[in-house]
């Protein structure tokens, strides 16, 4: 117990609606008086909100504790670092401590289910325009959709070639499928040609520029929902 002839001061933080925080410095002899700080601010109709409760006692900062609501007891002081978990957080945690990480450094894309059903069930595509799709697909760049080696140089056809050991008018006829489906985009500079693949179908990364955007955002993947 808090001796009444000592006096604790508690330093209580608090919040108004407009954000502005004022540190409130209030005498107490005993810690079962801090129990009347909530009530209080409720009383001003919601107007301010206890954000942190740190005590002195005897103009020692003691930090946070824990007391019994009943008797103003200090049950126990906590110490630097403790957390204190609600039961929903001690349970997701729980679950979290059952999980390992796989694969953490290995290279993947994104590619959406509905997108994936619509390409296998609906385009009509054959085995060597897949095999092509998923060579390109693996090589797609964050935020442009940019085709391309790990160096950042747009992976041209006789890669496609070395990688997938198909002839080099099977890789032409497969590109030239996958653009008119709307699968992937060719884009032709001065110096070379350049594909790139269509963000509602697969992607790296959460984000993608403006350009990637309008190249494939009137195809029939941009309206799909999974």
């Amino acid at each position: 117990m808090v001796g009444q002839n000592r006096k604790l001061w508690c330093i209580t933080d608090i919040e108004g609606q407009n954000g502005q925080k004022t540190a409130v410095y209030v005498g107490i002899t005993c810690v079962k008086a801090l129990l009347q700080i909530a009530p209080w601010c409720s009383d001003l109709g919601g107007l301010l909100h206890v954000r942190a409760i740190y005590f002195l006692w005897e103009g020692v900062l003691m930090g946070r504790i824990i007391v019994d609501e009943d008797t103003g007891e200090v049950l126990k002081r906590l110490e630097d670092g403790t957390r204190i978990l609600s039961p929903n957080s001690a349970r997701y945690l729980a679950r979290a401590a059952e999980l390992v990480p796989v694969n953490e450094k290995r290279h993947y894309i994104k590619l959406y289910g509905g997108s994936l059903l619509k390409i296998l069930s609906g385009e009509g595509l054959s085995g060597t325009d897949l095999t092509v799709l998923l060579t390109m697909a693996v090589h797609i760049q964050y935020e442009t959709g940019l085709i391309a080696h790990d160096n950042g140089k747009p992976l041209r056809v006789k890669a496609l070639i070395n990688m997938t050991k198909l002839s080099e008018r099977a890789i032409y006829n497969s590109i030239e499928t996958l653009i008119r489906k709307g699968i992937i985009a060719k884009v032709r500079t001065r110096q070379e040609i350049k594909y790139y693949g269509n963000p509602f179908i697969f992607m790296r990364g959460v984000k993608i520029n403006k350009t990637l955007d309008s190249m494939f955002r009137k195809t029939e993947y941009s309206k799909l929902e999974s």
